[in-house]
């Protein structure tokens, strides 16, 4: 998932693709690869947005591994450290700046933000200089206080990727076919939605609300190809082990006291 994540950053590919990365290549870097990362992904590309049929990138997974032990074998990783990984590698190898000088992170007080983000990124990109950089990098805003002093020191550092949580929703939707005592009234369809942390016995409630019945005396069933495949007790969850447990054709009967 990382690489086709990356692999559509257009301006990063074209970078690739058009062969504009070979002036950039740095294999003296230290902190790169000796520019085979570039290299592996480069071809790796080629291979990609040339050829209409799946690949299976063992080259690349191999000079992966061999750099990065923890990408060893074929068990599950984390694909944001993969990604972080790439973008580290593939920065490296191709950073301009071949002689990085000394720099100090300069500090702020928290009244001159501005400034101190400005020459911060000049300080960096005195040592830092890539298309990964110019396409993906950004700064954090960090802030200390002292519990003693109340003194205020804010820095900015520097970053290539952020971890974000993805929203979770906190409520479950609901469709439900009502059938009442009454033989001549139709099966009536409502739509509900409930926290994630509520039980059938409140399906029970708002429906019994609805519809000027009992909450006792309605029962709540899931049918499948025309049977009766569950009964829900009222104290059934409904969103349990990361689903919807009534996933089903959902049915409430008004049952005769």
């Amino acid at each position: 998932s990382s690489l086709q994540c990356l692999s559509n950053s257009e301006l990063l590919t074209r970078y690739f693709l058009s062969g504009e990365w070979l002036r950039d290549l740095n294999t003296d870097n230290a902190l790169g690869y000796s520019g085979s990362l570039a290299q592996e992904y480069a071809k790796l590309l080629g291979e990609i947005w040339s050829k209409n049929e799946a690949l299976y990138p063992r080259s690349f997974k191999s000079m992966i591994a061999r750099y990065a032990p923890q990408f060893t074998g074929y068990s599950q990783h984390d694909s944001q450290e993969l990604l972080a990984f790439l973008l580290d590698g593939l920065h490296e190898d191709t950073n301009k700046i071949r002689k990085k000088p000394p720099t100090e992170t300069p500090t702020g007080n928290g009244s001159d933000d501005v400034e101190i983000a400005a020459l911060a990124w000049e300080r960096y990109k005195m040592r830092n200089d890539s298309v990964v950089l110019d396409l993906f990098s950004g700064q954090y805003r960090s802030e200390l206080v002292c519990p003693d002093c109340h003194n205020v020191s804010v820095t900015f550092d520097p970053f290539n990727n952020i971890t974000v949580q993805l929203p979770q929703a906190n409520r479950v939707n609901l469709t439900v076919t009502f059938h009442t005592l009454d033989p001549l009234t139709p099966p009536a369809k409502v739509d509900l939605s409930f926290p994630r942390t509520d039980t059938v016995s409140r399906v029970k409630e708002e429906l019994a609300k609805r519809f000027s019945c009992e909450a006792a005396n309605i029962a709540i069933a899931e049918i499948f190809y025309s049977e009766f495949r569950t009964f829900h007790d009222g104290a059934d969850k409904l969103w349990e082990y990361g689903r919807l447990q009534l996933d089903g054709d959902v049915h409430a009967y008004e049952l005769d006291t």
